[in-house]
């Protein structure tokens, strides 16, 4: 077991206190104690003088496989990204070019955790590739597909098949730490077939997290009603 000590550092806590320098001891991967120096050695002291340990904040909507394009259309249009960013997107979907995909987790993970951000809500269309990725970073994770069959070509029977396997495949993943969820991206990109089956999904896997875009939905409550059960 090796023991690590920081030392002169301030800790918010998950309420927002703010404990001034104090001290936290930790134990191969965990945190054992805050504000406690029991006397005993250390395999590693850290003068962390003017520096602020927080929890881990969580990234509540993301597409990871995408991050290592996400400069290229910061400062577009939602016109350009509509025109521009799709052909990229399913170029890239369409390639199987997982060296791509896995560079975009990759780089994700990187930053997110670099960032403080310990806890991933994203949503791709390679989720399988990612996964591996994402779990031995050491982050916790929601993962689910990027589904969409108006603008992109996918075929509805086949996303809700590959969201089923991929459930059946990874759920507790990574000692719990990562989570698949039913998703589906809001109707301005699914058809009605495809929020029908997603629905119907949902309702084989109540305990799963359930994830879309209101926001991009024409119709909301169409939306809603579609995943009244879940709502309930």
């Amino acid at each position: 077991m090796s023991r690590l000590l920081l030392k002169n550092l301030s800790v918010v806590s998950g309420t927002g206190e703010v404990v001034e320098e104090t001290s936290v001891v930790i134990e191969d991967d965990r945190i054992v104690g805050i504000g406690v120096e029991d006397g005993s050695s250390f395999d590693t002291v850290v003068d962390c003088e003017g520096l602020v340990a927080i929890p881990g904040m969580v990234n509540s909507h993301s597409h990871m496989e995408l991050s290592s394009a996400e400069e290229i259309f910061l400062d577009q249009s939602s016109r350009e990204i509509l025109f521009e960013l799709f052909p990229v997107v399913q170029s890239i979907w369409d390639s199987g070019r997982e060296d791509l995909i896995s560079s975009g987790y990759r780089y994700a993970c990187y930053s997110f955790l670099r960032n403080g951000i310990t806890t991933v809500n994203t949503l791709d269309d390679h989720p399988e590739t990612g996964i591996d990725i994402v779990g031995e970073s050491g982050m916790r994770a929601v993962m689910g597909f990027s589904p969409g069959d108006l603008f992109l070509n996918a075929d509805a029977e086949e996303i809700i098949e590959r969201e089923r396997k991929f459930i059946e495949n990874y759920s507790g993943a990574y000692e719990g730490r990562i989570t698949p969820s039913v998703s589906c991206q809001g109707d301005l990109y699914c058809s009605q077939e495809l929020w029908k089956g997603v629905s119907e999904l949902s309702e084989e896997y109540p305990e799963l997290p359930f994830h879309t875009l209101y926001w991009r939905c024409r119709n909301p409550t169409r939306c809603l009603r579609h995943t009244a059960s879940r709502a309930q």
